[in-house]
């Protein structure tokens, strides 16, 4: 092997760096939780809560990125003989020259003038939706004891709740707190002219351009921050850690989260008088900053956070750890779908109160029956939001026979993500992106392709597909283990011969393989059956 190029996309990885970086991005991540929990957690920062290092998500951090890149050359160094080592930052090249007799490469990316760009464009955003806000919604008067509840909003159309399907729309003293996500300033402007004489608060209503602007200066912040000696596997990291605050990544999330913190302060210096607090919760950087909020300035009130979806341990977030909980950056209360996802989210503490709840989004299933005339010659794949993930399924199921067959082959895009605006290349004939209602579409296929324990693929397993997972990362298979979902639900093929043999295996199946989740009690064992909420 002449060279070692870490500065291509993952998905242009060599086989070697491919196979060891998944490796250490399963084996290091129950340590490197830890230690963010340890270092980040113990005093209240909101600039450094609301930072992308804080939020703990394996799948965005530059920080464990270049861990498993340092260990997994390593690993490579010691079985082949490799004379050029390519990086892109200062941390892998001081300390792979320090451990290897080899010529280290550095090909640094320019991106202070891009973090500028992507500063201007946030900011002016902010500040526009904050002015039309102020404009086109009038103040409501809120009485005593109102329910808020925090909601994303995806859509012009006020109606359209990806989230809770509608379920606070006509509650009684319930109010909605939208924040807005891949919303052009257009689309703002018709949600707010819509939803005129609906029950929604906005942050705006309490929030001044002091505020926004505080929000918007964590840009400048968070370069200041400086760490002087974290260790990882004896390993000192602070340097990464440094790096990470100085890109400020996940800058709009960052600045959201700030708001949320700020909403809660200043609804509490108006005296409102709440009574119960509902987070939409992922664990996210925005999560906690309301959370904190909520729980410093309505220290009396319950917080919930409803968690609608399973178990996905590469979306590392999600887990709560120890002195995350006791600084109460999450709520009081989560709000499960599932009693199997219970020992997933305790992992890292055993401090969390549960309560079971209605799962809004997939209570259907417990009326809908599997559909019977399935597909014998045609499979579909479920595109999710990241990125590399998506190319690597669809460039590896191009590479199968069944592909190269001609057999068709359908694609479900994301509901947030389009596949023309990351994939350029032109597919062949027989590969089509089908459209249509989640559940339309999927119950007709046997064979589901798709990677990472999304909510998609319990579904897809729910109404009586099998998964097959083309990518061997080590957490789809684990996911499902900790959820107790049948082995014969799902299939992990890393070689592309598997995948063809797995994929004509299930299409052989009888219909009678694919009935188990059409036993009710069964299905109550993944998903809650319940009439309520809270």
């Amino acid at each position: 092997m002449k060279y070692l190029d870490t500065t291509v996309e993952i998905i242009e990885y060599s086989d070697d760096l491919i196979y060891q970086y998944n490796y250490y991005f399963f084996k290091l991540r129950k340590k490197y939780l830890r230690l963010i929990d340890r270092n980040f957690y113990k005093k209240p920062n909101l600039d450094i809560l609301t930072s992308s290092i804080a939020e703990k998500n394996i799948s965005n951090s530059y920080v464990y990125h270049n861990l498993c890149l340092y260990f997994s050359i390593l690993n490579i160094v010691k079985k082949k003989n490799v004379k050029e080592i390519i990086v892109n930052n200062l941390f892998l090249k001081n300390i792979l020259q320090k451990k290897l007799k080899k010529k280290i490469i550095i090909i640094k990316k320019k991106n202070n003038f891009d973090n500028i760009v992507k500063f201007i464009k946030v900011s002016v955003k902010h500040i526009c939706v904050h002015i039309i806000s102020k404009l086109l919604h009038n103040k409501r008067k809120l009485f005593s004891n109102i329910t808020i509840v925090d909601r994303f909003v995806t859509d012009e159309n006020p109606n359209v709740d990806r989230y809770y399907n509608n379920f606070f729309s006509n509650k009684r003293d319930v109010y909605q707190v939208p924040t807005f996500v891949n919303l052009s300033l257009k689309q703002i402007i018709i949600f707010l002219i819509k939803s005129r004489k609906k029950k929604f608060i906005l942050k705006s209503d309490y929030l001044d351009l002091k505020d926004i602007y505080f929000s918007l200066m964590f840009f400048f912040r968070s370069k200041k921050i400086n760490y002087k000696k974290i260790n990882l596997e004896n390993l000192d990291i602070s340097h990464l850690i440094n790096d990470e605050f100085n890109k400020v990544s996940n800058f709009n999330a960052s600045v959201i989260g700030i708001q949320n913190y700020l909403f809660a302060k200043k609804m509490k210096q108006n005296n409102l008088k709440i009574y119960k607090i509902i987070n939409w919760n992922e664990n996210s950087i925005v999560d906690k900053g309301w959370n904190l909020g909520f729980r410093t300035f309505f220290p009396k009130n319950k917080t919930y956070g409803y968690q609608n979806y399973f178990v996905e341990k590469k979306f590392s977030s999600l887990d709560i750890t120890s002195f995350e909980s006791k600084l109460k950056s999450s709520p009081e209360y989560l709000l499960i779908i599932s009693k199997n996802v219970k020992k997933a989210r305790k992992e890292f503490t055993k401090n969390l109160k549960f309560i079971d709840v209605r799962a809004l989004r997939f209570d259907y299933l417990f009326n809908q029956k599997i559909f019977k005339s399935k597909f014998n010659n045609k499979i579909v794949i479920l595109l999710n939001l990241n990125i590399n993930d998506n190319f690597k399924i669809i460039n590896k199921i191009l590479k199968t026979k069944f592909s190269t067959n001609g057999n068709k082959i359908f694609i479900k895009e994301h509901p947030l993500l389009n596949l023309q605006s990351f994939y350029k290349k032109k597919l062949p004939n027989n590969w089509e992106i089908i459209k249509g209602e989640f559940k339309e579409v999927i119950k007709k296929f046997k064979v589901v392709i798709a990677t990472g324990s999304t909510s998609s693929v319990f579904e897809s397993i729910a109404l009586g597909g099998k998964v097959i997972f083309p990518l061997n990362n080590y957490y789809d298979r684990f996911n499902l283990e900790l959820l107790k979902v049948p082995k014969n639900s799902y299939k992990v093929c890393q070689k592309i011969e598997d995948l063809d043999k797995s994929i004509q295996e299930i299409l052989n199946q009888k219909i009678n393989n694919f009935m188990y989740y059409n036993n009710k009690n069964r299905l109550k064992k993944l998903i809650n059956k319940n009439k309520y909420l809270i």
